[in-house]
């Protein structure tokens, strides 16, 4: 095919990867598996979920199908379905990660649904499996969580812990109420803490500057900071206030 024109190089070696029982992605059409060559007729023949058996000429299927390996999410659905819903329910940490591998790391709340609901879940059902896969997902430190759905979930290449995570994000914080916000969870998860006064006394500074300077204009934000302060300061000991006056 290569020596008579029909084929380009580059179109034989794309090819190459896409043979009968394989697994490909097309733009339109998503997930498919390569059925059968019929190398004679110049075609290729995919069955896809909305087009079984659908037959594509080689160049085009050269330059519009995506191969995608054996372990990738979408392939291992289809065909090792009673392995993907047993690791669904044991290991849901491992699910989000095999997904987002497919995903070069990194993909948003929305895209990882869409991979999970219809063929392994309803919607309710969905929502339900998503809360527990959060805890786990936070727990192995291997993932980035954002606050905001529309932000990626991403994979780190190491764990960080959840200790670390609050610190981070108690630092990133720009406006009062996301400091209280964050405030919250480091009193929650106190007790993850290795070096509670190293790591926590800065933050009981910064919560007492942020108060006071919101003293006259935000009251409410003033008692709501100090009053979690205090429950900091109770929990751990070894902390100290740094502005009595308060």
């Amino acid at each position: 095919l290569v020596e008579s024109g029909k084929l380009t190089a580059a179109g034989a070696a794309a090819l190459e990867q896409l043979r009968p029982g394989t697994s490909c992605l097309h733009k339109s059409w998503g997930f498919g598996r390569v059925a059968s060559w019929n190398l004679l007729l110049n075609q290729i023949v995919i069955d896809f979920k909305t087009k079984p058996k659908h037959p594509m000429q080689l160049g085009y299927a050269a330059e519009n199908l995506t191969p995608i390996p054996p372990k990738h999410f979408l392939a291992r659905k289809v065909n090792e379905p009673d392995a993907i819903k047993a690791l669904l329910k044991s290991d849901p940490a491992a699910v989000v990660r095999n997904i987002l591998e497919g995903f070069n790391g990194k993909a948003t709340l929305g895209q990882i649904s869409e991979v999970l609901i219809g063929d392994l879940f309803t919607e309710a059902e969905w929502k339900r499996w998503w809360t527990s896969a959060k805890k786990a997902m936070k727990a192995s430190g291997y993932f980035l969580v954002p606050t905001k759905k529309s932000e990626p979930i991403a994979l780190r290449t190491e764990p960080v812990s959840r200790a670390e995570e609050l610190l981070a994000f108690f630092n990133q914080t720009r406006q009062s109420k996301e400091q209280a916000a964050a405030l919250d969870q480091i009193i929650r998860f106190h007790h993850e803490f290795k070096d509670p006064k190293t790591q926590l006394q800065p933050i009981v500074q910064k919560i007492e500057n942020t108060a006071a300077q919101n003293q006259k204009l935000h009251s409410p934000l003033t008692f709501e900071l100090v009053l979690g302060r205090d429950d900091l300061l109770e929990r751990v000991p070894g902390l100290a206030t740094t502005r009595p006056d308060l």
